[in-house]
């Protein structure tokens, strides 16, 4: 594992884990972001079958892991602007229902404390409007309504979504604690960010998690000693592709270049093109 740099990809199913994994690629082989290419990851069959989906206007289908494993996806990478600083980009691919698994069962397998070795960062990926966030339960509606504890279901199906993600960055950061010399980088990636009512797309990323997952953006702020943290809001295709007229739109343009990244920084919101900035920032390569 010498001279590799690991993130870990985060999150529960339609989370937007692979298509983000996919467009960032698309940006790495094009060496048009903070991250560059330095040889050939070695499932480019994974990746290529994703970059065939997004340019045909389709996102990624539903990752499967095969026999609770994830795919490790490793891309050799090095800085745009210290060319000399190179490792191999380590991304565990995992299907939601494993890392609901990993909550439930408390262990992971050999292949990810391999990986957990050479932990730099963890991305952290939750969509906007997907079906599958669980929002928390208002109790107090709850007794008002039915007159008695309501029952959750099996855990952690009905678990909130917040609940979920604060536990997966705590199990990361114990499982890794004295491995690392610096604090974990935790980068919050709100995918779907196209999604987000029009006239809030211009606040921070920041207030979005605050305002839907409180518990987590919480957790980030009173832990800054163990852990150095930044959310970023993202988009790999600009657009909506249920949306029949942005499809037609993104069809007849330019879709190698599409995606963009929302973030703040010294207090000022801005969009940006390149979607490698999480990874390099996750990296330690961004500030």
């Amino acid at each position: 594992m010498q001279n590799k740099r690991a993130l870990f990809v985060v999150g529960g199913p339609d989370a937007g884990k692979t298509n983000f994994i996919v467009r960032l690629w698309l940006s790495i082989h094009r060496g048009a972001g903070l991250v560059t290419p330095v040889g050939i990851p070695d499932e480019l069959e994974y990746l290529q079958q994703g970059v065939e989906n997004l340019l045909s206007g389709n996102f990624a289908p539903h990752t499967t892991s095969s026999a609770g494993e994830a795919t490790h996806v490793e891309i050799p990478v090095a800085r745009r602007d210290s060319p000399n600083d190179r490792g191999i980009l380590l991304l565990p691919d995992a299907d939601g229902e494993l890392w609901l698994a990993l909550y439930r069962n408390r262990e992971w397998s050999g292949a990810w404390e391999d990986a957990a070795q050479a932990l730099a960062g963890v991305l952290v990926f939750v969509r906007v409007d997907s079906e599958q966030n669980v929002a928390p339960l208002d109790w107090i509606s709850a007794h008002q309504r039915f007159g008695r504890a309501v029952d959750l279901g099996d855990a952690p199906s009905r678990t909130p979504t917040q609940v979920l993600l604060t536990d997966w960055i705590q199990m990361i950061i114990a499982a890794t604690a004295g491995r690392r010399q610096a604090p974990l980088r935790v980068a919050v990636v709100i995918s779907a960010w196209d999604l987000v009512p029009a006239d809030q797309q211009v606040l921070s990323p920041w207030t979005y998690l605050r305002d839907n997952y409180p518990m987590v953006e919480q957790f980030l702020r009173a832990n800054r000693g163990i852990l150095t943290s930044d959310v970023f809001g993202a988009s790999v295709a600009s657009g909506d592709f249920n949306d029949a007229d942005f499809r037609k739109k993104y069809l007849s343009g330019d879709p190698l270049h599409a995606g963009y990244i929302v973030r703040e920084a010294a207090g000022v919101v801005s969009r940006q093109d390149d979607v490698t900035l999480p990874v390099a920032w996750a990296l330690g390569w961004a500030s």
